[in-house]
């Protein structure tokens, strides 16, 4: 909705200027769609760079997981170093008992830690941060329409 705004008033600035002849009349014109024009950029800005009229949630789920080893008596964790410095770590795991090994996410924005704790089933958790519209409002003038996964 804010590139027809930003539009209308690039058109109403244009025809303004050109086609109206010097007066009152023009001058508002031309200052009411420029106010508008610089507006909508501005806020078209905003949005891009500091996500206005966002805010960020985060959303957690937790799995249990298994042994990617097909020994019942030997549960593993498996894990590989991506790169060279050990600061990235993928975890190879399996989601049911008899299923196909999947893994963890090679990815730098994704951190993977393995934490020690008392109880007897093993367990994956998974937390999202992904940016949702406040409201109806600003969805209504995003200039993307974004789908959640």
């Amino acid at each position: 909705m804010i590139l027809w705004i930003l539009g209308l008033a690039t058109l109403a600035l244009y025809l303004s200027f050109i086609l109206m002849k010097n007066g009152a009349w023009r001058s508002l014109w031309v200052g009411l769609s420029l106010v508008v024009l610089v507006g909508s950029l501005a806020l078209l800005h905003f949005n891009d760079s500091n996500h206005f009229g966002m805010k960020q949630v985060t959303k957690s789920t937790t799995q249990v997981i298994y042994s990617a080893s097909p020994s019942k008596q030997l549960p593993l964790l498996l894990y590989q170093n991506v790169g060279t410095s050990g600061k990235h770590t993928v975890y190879i795991y399996k989601t049911s008992a008899k299923g196909k090994a999947t893994h963890t996410k090679a990815d730098y924005t994704v951190t993977n830690l393995v934490a020690k704790a008392q109880p007897t089933t093993a367990q994956v958790t998974t937390t999202r941060k992904e940016w949702v519209y406040k409201s109806g409002f600003y969805r209504a003038c995003s200039t993307t329409r974004t789908t959640t996964r």
